[in-house]
């Protein structure tokens, strides 16, 4: 039987299907029960601060559908920026070549990498030095943000046991936006894998990707 109420709100990362067969066997042992599953198009924290909104939004009065219409509306503005610092990872998890991870490595290139309108976590251009990498993302970060730069949305710096680097980015986007509302976490296991220790991750709500 199909669904005629609506209880529950899923908002899940793109691939995880298992989430709809979920979704759909809950509603078939239970009527009463709707379920709205979502393709957030993000990751780590860039996914929780699509999930920080519909709380608000709930908070605010607003119901199951009309949450569902504005992250569908606005999922695009969730953006991500990422730097790794060892290249051998992304080589090992097939973003980069091997050739690639020796030689950037040799000249300590740190590449820029976004979560694009589709999804996938893909380069966005190199630059020469890990502090330069964590400046880039930070400027990026602060382009992308635009008109949105005056309200004081949530910002989270992620990281992959680098604490100290997470520190000095948050410090940087203090400074550039002049805001405390920031929460710096680590990386999940699962994107900790591919990106190494090292990696540090801006997510925030920018005019678009």
């Amino acid at each position: 039987m199909g669904c005629s109420a609506y209880q529950f709100f899923f908002c899940i990362k793109r691939g995880h299907s298992n989430v709809v067969t979920g979704a759909i066997e809950i509603c078939e042992e239970n009527p009463g029960a709707k379920i709205i599953v979502l393709d957030s198009m993000n990751a780590s924290m860039g996914e929780g601060l699509v999930i920080m909104k519909a709380v608000q939004l709930k908070e605010a009065g607003k119901g199951i559908d009309e949450i569902a219409e504005w992250i569908e509306t606005h999922k695009l503005n969730f953006c991500i920026q990422f730097t790794v610092d060892d290249l051998f990872h992304l080589q090992r998890g097939g973003r980069v070549s091997k050739m690639t991870a020796i030689v950037g490595s040799m000249i300590n290139v740190k590449p820029i990498l976004v979560v694009n309108n589709d999804g996938a976590l893909v380069p966005a251009g190199t630059v020469r030095g890990r502090k330069k990498s964590l400046a880039t993302i930070v400027s990026n970060m602060e382009k992308q943000i635009g008109k949105y730069k005056d309200e004081d949305n949530t910002i989270c710096v992620v990281h992959g046991d680098a604490l100290e680097d997470a520190e000095y980015v948050a410090d940087l986007i203090k400074e550039k936006l002049h805001t405390g509302n920031i929460i710096i976490n680590t990386i999940s296991p699962s994107i900790g894998a591919h990106s190494g220790p090292g990696a540090i991750g801006i997510c925030y709500f920018g005019e678009n990707r």
